[in-house]
């Protein structure tokens, strides 16, 4: 999950070393469920049984594809889906619905979209999904294939701890044992959610801090936004001091922390990559 590195940058006054922590949720899905329709057998109430994802995410449309067309005129329903027992939302508050039609379903390859969703669409790993019927004039045939898209977010993200940015090393020229920490720096990507999050950075030098305020990502006037899908933001720590200094070969070591804007420890929603950089100098060379 982490990947660090070192970039040497050199000037005319100072060799400028740039200690990088990537930390990527590289196990975000887009997927989709797909149930196969008899569509003589769709009654007002629940078409599809509920059912359990087993895993955390935000559903982001349904779609009806024919695969045998409806031949009797006049037939009809609604479709329209729920978590737990609240309806999943178009603009307006109101459910999103998917309408099915003996015109709409009429050759094979028809393709009936559901209504945008925009809201009540994020699940969690035990919620159960339910498809509704309602206003429902029997079909007499027809077959196609409910799809339903979802991102999943298979996530333990709670809090990671002592991840490493490496231990600054002196090289030949550098006569002094210290590197001088000057700034720390947080960068963040969502990915496919549009909830404000925070994200907070912390890095420690022999256990302790080095920021007297940590680095966050946050919605508000006093830290950059990171919101939306594929948001970003950056931000710089407040050190200590004008300047921190580290001993030669001690480990720099950062402690992440993820919630969502509400601060209730949602872990099923968090950041596509974080990266955090910790920039200095040999104290020598000042």
């Amino acid at each position: 999950m982490g990947i660090q590195n070192r970039n040497v940058a050199d000037d005319s006054q100072l060799k400028r070393e740039i200690y990088t922590l990537n930390f990527k949720d590289d196990i975000l899905v887009a997927g989709q469920w797909e149930f196969a329709i008899d569509m003589a057998g769709i009654a007002d109430g629940d078409t599809i049984k509920q059912f359990t994802p087993g895993f955390a995410g935000t559903i982001t449309a349904f779609d009806f594809y024919v695969v045998d067309p409806v031949t009797t005129g006049s037939k009809a329903s609604t479709l329209n889906l729920e978590i737990g027992t609240t309806n999943v939302e178009k603009t307006g508050d109101a459910a999103a619905t998917l309408a099915l039609t003996s015109a709409a379903c009429d050759a094979v390859g028809d393709v009936v979209n559901g209504e945008t969703i925009v809201a009540e669409n994020t699940f969690a790993a035990d919620d159960t999904i339910t498809v509704e019927a309602a206003s429902t004039t029997a079909f007499i045939e027809g077959q196609g294939v409910l799809v339903i898209k979802y991102i999943g977010r298979h996530i333990n993200l709670s809090a990671q701890n002592n991840l490493s940015l490496g231990k600054p090393e002196k090289d030949s020229t550098d006569t002094e044992n210290i590197f001088v920490i000057e700034d720390v720096q947080l960068f963040a990507q969502t990915v496919g959610d549009d909830t404000t999050h925070l994200l907070a950075a912390d890095v420690k030098n022999n256990g302790s801090s080095v920021c007297s305020t940590t680095p966050k990502i946050a919605a508000g006037a006093t830290a950059p936004s990171c919101s939306a899908d594929g948001g970003t933001g950056e931000t710089d720590a407040v050190l200590d001091d004008d300047y921190v200094e580290v001993a030669a070969g001690t480990e720099l070591l950062c402690n992440l922390s993820f919630v969502n804007s509400a601060a209730t420890g949602d872990w099923s929603k968090g950041f596509g990559h974080v990266r955090v950089e910790v920039h200095g100098y040999w104290k020598d060379e000042f």
